[in-house]
């Protein structure tokens, strides 16, 4: 079980790479989230790429847009 004072996380590396892993462009990515509730802009997935924290109703979406797990898209950091 994950400590209580852990920082949680979203692993902006892992997204781009099955993002790219799936031939998607950041435009097919939020249409892609938008079908599943979820409208978002290309410009936040491309921060949330590069390390911003993106809004926590946009990670079921892009989880599903993956066909990942969300659990999949955390870093859970111990030392935090």
């Amino acid at each position: 079980m994950p400590n209580m004072q852990a920082g949680i996380t979203i692993n902006g590396r892992k997204i781009q790479l099955e993002r790219l892993r799936k031939g998607l462009t950041l435009r097919d990515l939020a249409a892609r989230c938008a079908e599943h509730g979820c409208d978002v802009d290309p410009s936040v997935l491309s921060r949330t790429e590069r390390g911003s924290q993106p809004s926590p109703r946009l990670l079921p979406a892009l989880a599903a847009a993956l066909g990942l797990d969300v659990d999949d898209l955390l870093v859970i950091d111990d030392a935090a």
